[in-house]
């Protein structure tokens, strides 16, 4: 029923309609589990969170000789994370939120936002607000990645938007040494992992997939201002301006 395209403006017009307590946040391509909402309610309360995030497993159609490195590039593990309270968040999709421990800034996403990395932004905001994030291991769920987002093409555009979050959060908190920091880890990033991608792509190797993310996602954070932002959603989707 909101009449601009974007993630950010549909999750605004939610809000702003939403009279509960708890936000469950699910997108179009995820399927949750049937005692989704039941565990991450449980989490949130006996941890008194803010945000509860929990696996992501994702679902590849077509599968080819990057079956593996897909699935690990969309998916959310957190194997080696312990269930309970955690430094750091993830995506707003398959997340749960608490209304009456968020700190929110207006508009709560950033309406303007056609590159991703809006629901970072929000979730940061909430975290240097006191905000504590939580993980559960006890529920989980499924997204169906689209046969177009399987590709290298947009691996790489993907990874390069996500790239660039660390850098962008360190400049809208006047970081300076952050911003140097993350712009160093991405030099070092395209150092070691660029030679790595054309090695293993000249070789055919299915590992091609893991060094071209990591590359990319390097570059991000050296170029991480608004001139080098790749739009994938909002008008830019209705536009047909790219995948």
């Amino acid at each position: 029923h909101v009449p601009q395209p974007g993630v950010s403006n549909a999750r605004n017009g939610a809000l702003a309609i939403a009279q509960g307590r708890y936000i469950a946040w699910l997108d179009d391509d995820q399927d949750a589990a049937p005692n989704w909402i039941n565990a991450m309610l449980t989490a949130c309360e006996s941890l008194q969170a803010s945000l509860v995030f929990c696996p992501t497993h994702a679902r590849i159609p077509n599968a080819d000789k990057y079956e593996k490195f897909y699935y690990n590039f969309f998916s959310r593990f957190g194997p080696e994370i312990e269930e309970g309270v955690i430094e750091d968040f993830f995506g707003a999709g398959n997340s749960f939120m608490d209304l009456h421990k968020c700190d929110m800034p207006s508009p709560v996403f950033d309406p303007a936002n056609e590159t991703g990395g809006e629901d970072d932004m929000l979730f940061g905001h909430i975290q240097d607000h006191g905000g504590v994030m939580a993980w559960t291991r006890s529920t989980i769920v499924h997204e169906d990645i689209r046969p177009h987002r399987a590709t290298p093409s947009y691996v790489r555009i993907r990874s390069f938007a996500f790239g660039q979050s660390p850098s962008e959060m360190a400049y809208d908190r006047q970081d300076k040494i952050g911003i140097v920091k993350w712009m160093c880890v991405g030099i070092a990033q395209v150092a070691l992992y660029s030679p790595l991608a054309a090695l293993t792509r000249l070789l055919g190797k299915p590992s091609f997939i893991h060094y071209l993310t990591k590359t990319y996602e390097g570059a991000g954070k050296i170029f991480w201002w608004s001139t080098f932002k790749p739009k994938l959603y909002g008008q830019a989707i209705a536009a047909n301006k790219v995948f």
